[in-house]
């Protein structure tokens, strides 16, 4: 985090122990948040093979013809979060 704050200046503020934070800062990404980098790769290939045209509905389509079974709204989620943005003509 680049804040112009101290972690122990945060850590008082949000009364959480620091030696707590420095645990969870330093633990390994969850199953869930490796799905999403992984899924989040998948929808970076598809918008570049399109050129950037493609929104969280044809790129679910087109992940769902490759096999992968997600919904549109966590598309739309992780390329929000990606700053991908698909554009219309």
């Amino acid at each position: 985090m680049k804040t112009g704050y101290s972690v122990r200046a945060l850590c008082a503020t949000f009364e959480v122990q620091r030696s707590g934070y420095l645990v969870w800062s330093k633990a390994p990404a969850g199953p869930r948040e490796q799905s999403d980098a992984q899924l989040t790769e998948k929808i970076e290939a598809v918008y570049q093979k399109h050129q950037g045209r493609y929104g969280a509905p044809r790129i679910q389509i087109e992940l769902a013809e490759q096999g992968a079974t997600h919904g549109v709204k966590r598309i739309a989620r992780l390329m929000k979060a990606a700053r991908i943005r698909g554009f219309s003509i």
